[in-house]
């Protein structure tokens, strides 16, 4: 036997149950409810972590920054002349050249 969904006045019955993993804000103790500030409690507590994150951070930044500089210098400064160049028959040439100077006229 199935169970009909209706109450019989043609609705569905709704069964609002709480659902502990969709609260988006936590009540905490450290952060005021109305506010969303830290207590002051909070902020000595990540006080001695801050310059270090800082540290960290900057390090972080720098290191990618240099690796990005680094491989657009590289890029920049190569002239790729060490990369062989198949031979092509002058007949390959024609068609490629007739192809795509019909193509930038168009």
């Amino acid at each position: 036997m199935s169970q009909d969904p209706h109450n019989g006045k043609g609705t569905f019955e709704v069964h609002k149950q709480p659902q502990p993993g969709l609260k988006v804000f936590r009540k905490g103790k450290y952060i005021d409810p109305k506010t969303f500030q830290m207590s002051p409690a909070l902020i000595r507590a990540r006080r001695p972590f801050f310059v270090r994150n800082m540290l960290a951070l900057a390090g972080l930044t720098g290191f990618v920054a240099g690796i990005y500089g680094y491989t657009m210098y590289s890029l920049r400064t190569d002239d790729f002349g060490d990369v062989p160049i198949p031979p092509l028959d002058p007949e390959e040439i024609k068609k490629l050249q007739s192809k795509y100077s019909d193509d930038s006229k168009a």
